[in-house]
């Protein structure tokens, strides 16, 4: 993590970056490698528990950046609709212009990014927890300004609600159960309730590489494994606060330049390889870019070159402009 008044924590950059990586290799065949190497007897990873790190470690950085500045609603939706929206919407309509197809209802969900609050599909299916990321969040805010004068045991029980809460949610998606609504609130429930019983301590739990490491490493092994082993899940939760609170202050593997690169495209690469892959397939044929693995890799490399320019020339300059939008405001207030 930089120092100072950095937001942001580099080993935990790096992990979302190779985690949005493992996303994208499931949907470009990753578990027909782990079949193989395997010889069956693991049939497929659970890759998408990525997803609920990512919830968990945006309830912990969002909670600190709203105790260090706490923004109004007002500024908190137009920084959070900017930072997710713009990229979002463009992998929607590059989508659609790859053949995708929903109904009226379902794409004017997706337009107005509210699709998985209503039950309804996402048409770049990674995309389904946009939404969420977007929406609840907004009520952790409201919470931040207020649970100063929560009881320490108050804080405790809903720590314990929400880790409880986010093993159910592991443990049902390796039994083949998605309860996705309930992940996104339990996993940044759990990241918000974190950051308040151990945010003002993390600099102590810091300086552990080895220990972030393995903490990391056991989290990729439960997700290789958890399809197999679904009671392993039930660690998942536990490891990913333990990883977080000491990777918070880390310097490690993760936070090399490759891993670094990969943690600011993340997003990006969450977001574009679906548009990638249906592109290939519109352009090549289905049975082309399915049936050929070094194709495959060749695409994954493809992708990460396109998330590489989606966030150069999409994400920095919004990012930018979003800042100048929300800055303006607070210096009419301060005259």
């Amino acid at each position: 993590m930089k120092t100072g008044r950095s937001s942001h924590f580099s080993e935990l950059d790096g992990m979302r970056g190779i985690l949005a990586v493992l996303v994208m290799l499931m949907h470009y065949g990753l578990n027909t490698i782990v079949v193989r190497v395997s010889h069956g007897e693991i049939q497929r990873g659970l890759w998408e528990l990525s997803v609920d790190f990512f919830f968990v470690l945006s309830g912990f950085v969002l909670a600190r950046s709203f105790a260090r500045s706490p923004p109004n609603l007002g500024r908190y939706a137009i920084r959070r609709v900017l930072r997710l929206g713009p990229l979002y919407l463009l992998t929607l309509f590059v989508t659609l212009a790859c053949g995708a197809r929903a109904d009226g209802i379902t794409l004017i969900a997706n337009v107005l990014i509210v699709q998985s609050l209503i039950g309804l599909d996402s048409i770049n299916f990674p995309s389904w927890s946009i939404p969420l990321e977007l929406f609840l969040p907004a009520l952790g805010l409201v919470i931040v300004t207020r649970w100063q004068r929560w009881p320490r045991v108050a804080m405790l029980a809903t720590a314990m609600l929400c880790l409880t809460g986010a093993i159910v949610c592991s443990t049902s998606l390796a039994l083949e159960h998605d309860m996705r609504l309930l992940r996104a609130v339990f996993g940044l429930g759990l990241g918000f309730v974190m950051f308040r019983l151990v945010g003002a301590h993390v600099s102590m739990l810091g300086g552990r590489p080895v220990l972030t490491g393995i903490g990391f490493a056991c989290i990729l092994l439960i997700m290789l494994v958890g399809s197999r082993f679904p009671m392993a899940t039930v660690l998942f939760p536990p490891l990913v606060v333990v990883t977080i609170a000491t990777g918070a202050t880390t310097r490690g593997l993760m936070s090399t330049a490759p891993a670094q690169a990969l943690g600011r495209w993340s997003y990006a690469i969450y977001l574009v390889h679906i548009p990638v892959l249906l592109l290939a397939q519109q352009i090549l044929g289905e049975q082309v870019v399915g049936r050929n693995p070094v194709f495959k890799i060749v695409l994954a490399g493809l992708a990460l070159g396109v998330a590489w320019l989606c966030h150069r020339f999409v994400e920095v300059p919004v990012a930018r402009l979003s800042s100048s939008i929300v800055a303006s405001p607070m210096r009419a207030e301060a005259t």
